[in-house]
């Protein structure tokens, strides 16, 4: 997932419970911050095997928000993944 960097997205954002109540670790979270806990609770609620989260603010400049979901470790276990099944296309 890649996601814009600017103001907007790094500062604290309300939350509106009309219809549900919002998760404990989301209360005055930026949407950077709410991106990177969404990665990072897929990983560990094993719905995914790894996730990668980019931060960019304009064409040169991004990077990762954790190293845990970073596209570095999102290529080495996906490359790890196809290794571990190329056999299966013989």
């Amino acid at each position: 997932m890649v996601v814009g960097k600017d103001r907007a997205s790094e500062r604290p954002v309300r939350n509106y419970e009309t219809y549900f109540p919002v998760r404990p670790e989301f209360n005055e979270a930026s949407y950077l911050d709410r991106y990177r806990i969404l990665c990072q609770k897929l990983i560990l609620k094993r719905h995914y095997t790894a996730t990668a989260l980019l931060w960019t603010s304009d064409a040169n400049t991004y990077g990762d928000l954790a190293d845990d979901i970073s596209i570095k470790r999102f290529l080495i276990s996906f490359s790890c993944y196809l290794n571990g099944v190329k056999e299966e296309f013989k």
